[in-house]
């Protein structure tokens, strides 16, 4: 068992009663944007000709990512505050919404967590490159393999030309998956979920 993290709340052909969630849930993440004084999300409903992103991995392997990123703010190697790292750190690393959007800090009404597509980006890309990772991220090709063979297979090409990253492979992975998963988000204007 594991995580599966997606792109899209919305398809064309879902059933009844996971529309009704997605309504759902779409209608309470419109409410906690609208009291902490946020535009509402619209989300795009998916066709049969959308590429569909998603990515399964083992629980705890986010955690290990936010681990990761705690170590290195402490350290002095991440320059972001508290606010913007909210977005990663306070986010539950097992289920939850990243909306395309830019907003301060994260958003929390009881057990939803809402956080910005845009900060997990950026938190990402620095993160990267304290890594040394062989290619920048924004130059990878988007994995829609949906679990990470061509990131995997990238990786492990590069492996030996050595970098921080190759000590943390789980870590970087997730840090690659995230990057990609919220470029897809704002890209296509759809919520990146954990479930």
């Amino acid at each position: 068992m594991g995580l599966t993290m997606y792109v899209g709340l919305l398809g064309e052909d879902m059933e009844d009663e996971h529309k009704e969630y997605a309504l759902k849930a779409l209608e309470r993440i419109n409410h906690i944007l609208e009291s902490n004084q946020l535009d509402t999300h619209h989300e795009p409903e998916g066709t049969e000709e959308d590429e569909y992103w998603n990515f399964m991995i083992k629980y705890g392997a986010v955690e290990e990512f936010q681990d990761l990123v705690r170590k290195l703010k402490k350290q002095g190697d991440l320059s972001f505050s508290d606010a913007t790292l909210s977005h990663l750190l306070e986010h539950s690393a097992s289920d939850g919404f990243f909306l395309p959007m830019d907003f301060e800090s994260i958003l929390f009404d009881d057990d939803y967590h809402l956080s910005s597509c845009v900060k997990i980006r950026e938190i990402c890309a620095e993160v990267a490159r304290y890594l040394e990772l062989p290619t920048p991220l924004d130059e990878l090709s988007i994995d829609y393999s949906g679990e990470g063979e061509e990131i995997e297979d990238l990786l492990d090409e590069n492996r030996k030309e050595g970098g921080k990253w190759t000590e943390c492979f789980i870590e970087t992975l997730i840090c690659v998956v995230l990057y990609q998963g919220a470029t897809v988000s704002l890209n296509t204007g759809k919520i990146m979920v954990f479930a």
